[in-house]
């Protein structure tokens, strides 16, 4: 319709005034309070676009791109716990679909609950097993489980999926960096600093990386380009 053309042509303002004349001509359409709500959610106005979306869900309360946006605004607002119950009920209107998975298992792991969030996103590699955000998330975790061996094959695997991101080639890095492989460690710094030269992260990574395999004039040099790019990594 008119509102989804403006947004895709950037006039994001006109796309809203589009929308909201449209539930203001049918105030109990599903269709219209949905697409509204979704356009304030994407100009991060989570409090407007839940009112509407929760007017959206009096119509059909197992909606699965309803419950996706209300759980999308409760999490915009921190409200974690109510969010996750919302992405729980997603995944059991549809146990199939595996961004639903990924999006519970994320809801999970901001509320801290990371066994349950681990269960969540492998759900979702079971219905896709190159799901690059499921795996990226799952080492994360892990890795926040103090379960490195574990975490491992899956910073390698979201590296592999996701070669152009530098975060992800620096978090394989600090992996191997915590299991002592400085060697290939090294080489994943590297390649997070061939796509950001910048990249804070990789930088003192390096520094560390270099300095516990002796290599004491590479250490200095990239813990100085550390610090000229955050004088406070001086304190650490």
């Amino acid at each position: 319709g008119l509102g989804g053309a403006l947004e895709q042509l950037g006039a994001t303002d006109e796309a809203i005034d589009c929308f909201r004349r449209a539930v203001e001509s049918d105030a109990e359409s599903l269709e219209a309070n949905l697409n509204l709500g979704l356009a304030l959610l994407r100009s991060l106005r989570p409090e407007e676009a839940l009112d509407c979306l929760r007017r959206a869900r009096e119509k059909n309360p197992k909606h699965p791109a309803v419950l996706q946006g209300i759980g999308d605004a409760l999490a915009s607002l921190e409200r974690h716990s109510e969010a996750t119950d919302l992405f729980q009920l997603g995944v059991e209107v549809n146990p199939r679909d595996c961004d639903a998975w990924v999006r519970h298992g994320n809801s999970l792991f901001r509320a801290d609950r990371h066994d349950e969030a681990l269960g969540a996103l492998r759900c979702a590699l079971d219905i896709d097993p190159c799901h690059a955000e499921a795996v990226c998330r799952i080492a994360e975790v892990l890795d926040k489980l103090q379960q490195p061996n574990a975490a491992q094959p899956y910073f390698e695997l979201a590296a592999e999926l996701l070669p152009d991101r530098p975060e992800v080639h620096s978090n394989l890095g600090g992996a191997l960096l915590r299991a002592e492989r400085y060697s290939e460690a090294i080489v994943s710094y590297h390649r997070a600093l061939e796509h950001s030269p910048q990249h804070a992260t990789a930088l003192a990574g390096l520094a560390e990386a270099y300095r516990d395999s002796e290599q004491f004039d590479e250490a200095l040099r990239y813990a100085q380009a550390a610090v000229e790019l955050d004088p406070d990594s001086a304190a650490s």
